[in-house]
């Protein structure tokens, strides 16, 4: 068989994906765009209860997989990181060893810290020689003993660990067991927890049996985007070049299935607004990647200490924006400002973005409140700018609000204490939100 290119291989899956036929209910696209006047929102939000209801029917969904208590930890994987492995960051040539504390520590300081680690070991190196994707593996310092000792390592630390499926290797040394035999062979040895499918947007069926018979707990993620079918065994999934709406749309597998964690990644844009925008507004993760295949495509950081700012909210309150009170597009009180309400155990959270180009300071959002509630400004750890009405409150200022009784103001003070940048940081931040150093880097939330 003649070699086929990761690039070729990725384009020869997608074009044959494009061309399937669209169904009303199970073809809607991978983020559901949003109209842009608000008073289409209601009707709007009636459309995206109605469509999930008719597509778990469809489907006949059920969510035992992530019900599982193996896969317990799968919602709160919300900050994955792509890792070279010979990165100089991640690996010393000098000692010859691999350096994941000092690499993870610079992530909790820079990015709020990892949940996962993607170890990305061939490409683009694979095929200058016979060795297939396994090889590079076992060939990397200590190996596979090694691979399983920094397993170990990222796990005393909280990090879950990825390894990777290239589906297009082909034209290397062939082995004397199938891929997924050696695949499975892999896991077991070195305690990994996920599969990164590359180039594919989910895998066989067979996967998930094999995994459960070899390690309890272990999940697939996929390059492409995963189709509804396929979400009940496929807890992950890139979120990869999705186009959003200027209202802020939603993610159709994670409107689905709520516990199901997508990956926002658009990764040779400097500019990562949009991603964030996306993670913050529907409650999932992001995909941490710098060392693009050998080009450096760094965050800047404005978006380190965003992605700071929002990490220590959606891990303490991973419970709503896993839970069925999401209501997307709430109304708010400034033109291009946009916000999702999350509600669950007697409380109420707004996640907001700014969408223009301009500084916004003013009224924001409009909210009632019962006796004895309060609201808190997450972001900054303090009580809220709350102005009362006549039959409500309005809030100014912009961040991540919540509202319910005194009991939180210990809560905020601890997040404000823990949080992984400092309160000068994540003040200077939030004021440089609207500065437009470009059209497009003016836009965070």
């Amino acid at each position: 068989m003649a070699p086929l290119t990761r690039r070729g291989f990725l384009t020869l899956t997608t074009t044959v994906a494009g061309q399937q036929a669209p169904d009303p209910v199970l073809g809607q696209p991978d983020l559901l765009p949003a109209p842009d006047r608000p008073s289409e929102w209601p009707a709007w939000r009636r459309f995206l209860t109605e469509w999930r209801e008719q597509a778990r029917s469809r489907l006949n969904y059920g969510d035992a997989l992530y019900a599982r208590p193996d896969f317990a930890w799968v919602p709160a994987c919300l900050s994955c990181c792509f890792v070279m492995m010979c990165d100089e960051t991640f690996y010393d040539h000098r000692s010859g060893r691999f350096t994941p504390e000092e690499f993870l520590a610079h992530g909790r300081r820079e990015f709020g810290g990892f949940d996962a680690v993607v170890l990305w070991h061939a490409y683009p190196r694979i095929g200058l020689d016979d060795r297939n994707q396994l090889d590079f593996y076992r060939d990397m310092p200590g190996g596979l003993a090694g691979l399983r000792a920094l397993a170990a390592a990222c796990h005393k630390l909280g990090v879950k660990v990825f390894i990777d499926y290239n589906p297009w290797d082909r034209g290397t040394r062939r082995k004397s067991v199938s891929d997924i035999d050696a695949l499975m062979a892999l896991i077991k040895k070195i305690d990994a927890d996920g599969i990164f499918l590359d180039t594919m947007s989910r895998g066989a069926a067979e996967f998930r049996v094999r995994l459960d018979t070899v390690r309890r707990g272990v999940v697939l993620e996929g390059e492409g985007a995963l189709p509804l079918v396929n979400i009940h065994d496929h807890h992950m999934s890139w979120a990869q070049w999705f186009k959003d709406s200027k209202a802020p749309g939603v993610l159709r597998n994670k409107w689905f299935e709520r516990r199901h964690v997508q990956h926002q990644i658009d990764r040779f844009n400097p500019d990562h607004s949009s991603e964030l925008h996306t993670a913050w507004m529907n409650g999932t993760g992001m995909l941490v990647w710098e060392n693009v295949f050998g080009t450096w495509i760094g965050w800047s950081a404005r978006e380190r200490a965003i992605y700071r700012s929002m990490l220590p909210i959606q891990r303490r309150f991973l419970d709503l924006f896993c839970g069925e009170g999401w209501t997307p597009l709430v109304e708010t009180q400034a033109p291009d400002v946009y916000a999702s309400l999350w509600a669950g155990r007697g409380l109420r959270l707004w996640t907001l973005v700014n969408r223009s180009d301009r500084d916004v300071d003013g009224p924001l959002l409009k909210v009632a409140l019962s006796m004895g509630q309060r609201c808190y400004d997450l972001i900054r750890g303090r009580e809220a700018d709350a102005r009362k009405t006549e039959d409500a409150v309005v809030l100014w200022g912009i961040s991540g609000r919540v509202a319910s009784g005194r009991w939180l103001r210990a809560l905020h003070e601890r997040l404000a204490r823990t949080s992984p940048a400092s309160s000068r940081n994540r003040q200077s931040a939030m004021r440089r939100r609207c500065s437009r150093p470009s059209s497009r880097r003016g836009r965070q939330g």
